[in-house]
């Protein structure tokens, strides 16, 4: 009954998983192993790794990983999930120093990943953010919204990305991380309209989601000391949160405005608006 019970914290602990090297240290024998695996109370999952049943996407990574050791790395876009970058992906790459045979919806990518180039994420060994785009990149992928998405949740940032395109400069992937790193950053679609606009109408450049901590303003001109907040959904933030947010920019002697879908659309108004509020003279 005993080690019935530590096998069992075995696999609650790892998401619905157990390597058959843990299920022997706690107690099991190798023919109780297999009786189990013959009967179907165990499934398994890859070459020595065990499940009690249908794995949720985590417990398919934790799965992985087990299989591939204590050097396994999550990679590619198996290592976007354990980022809330992406929700699923059929065939999981897992990064080691010497090669292994693939396993079922497993791919063992012979790779020598550094150590300042791995992390982990929701308690999972993967590649950094930066690693993770630039070898999808390689592969002639578009990352820029990916990229975009990890520097709004302040997983990167431009100057990371362009640090390690030079650390790799000359390889595949670079390129790309170079041009993200040298775009203006937006979190949404409107806010790149919005940077068109001033473009297109002589506005000088701003710059784009400066933190105020708490907050991070959308555009900034530090030479008019305006802050100006570009809402996608004009009802996702409370007056009561509107409120807060403009006494804390006013305490830093910060003037703010808004824009809106509404407001952007007709330009030659909102051209005068953002005039005033930068107190820009023709």
């Amino acid at each position: 009954m005993r080690g019935c019970h530590s096998t069992q914290l075995i696999f609650d602990r790892q998401d619905g998983v157990a390597t058959r090297a843990q299920l022997v240290a706690a107690g099991l024998g190798e023919d109780a192993i297999d009786h189990r695996l013959r009967t179907g109370r165990y499934r398994r999952e890859h070459e020595g790794v065990y499940s009690l049943g249908p794995l949720s996407m985590r417990g398919r990574l934790v799965a992985a990983l087990l299989a591939g050791g204590d050097e396994a790395t999550l990679c590619h876009a198996a290592a976007l999930v354990p980022c809330r970058l992406r929700t699923h992906v059929v065939t999981i790459d897992v990064a080691l120093p010497r090669k292994r045979r693939n396993g079922n919806q497993l791919r063992f990518d012979r790779l020598r990943v550094r150590d300042d180039e791995i992390t982990r994420r929701d308690g999972l060994r993967v590649t950094t953010i930066e690693r993770t785009l630039f070898v999808i990149a390689a592969t002639g992928a578009d990352i820029r919204q990916l990229a975009q998405e990890a520097i709004a949740k302040r997983m990167t940032s431009q100057r990371r990305l362009s640090d390690f395109a030079e650390r790799h400069k000359g390889e595949r992937g670079a390129p790309a991380l170079r041009r993200i790193a040298g775009e203006p950053h937006t979190r949404s679609k409107l806010e790149r309209r919005f940077l068109r606009f001033l473009a297109d109408n002589g506005f000088p450049d701003p710059l784009t989601n400066h933190p105020f901590d708490p907050y991070t303003a959308d555009v900034y001109w530090p030479e008019y000391q305006l802050v100006v907040e570009v809402d996608e959904d004009a009802h996702k933030l409370t007056f009561e949160e509107d409120r807060a947010r403009d006494r804390h920019y006013a305490g830093l002697g910060l003037r703010a405005m808004r824009v809106t879908e509404q407001s952007i659309r007709d330009e030659s108004v909102l051209r005068e608006e953002v005039r005033r509020a930068a107190r820009i003279v023709r």
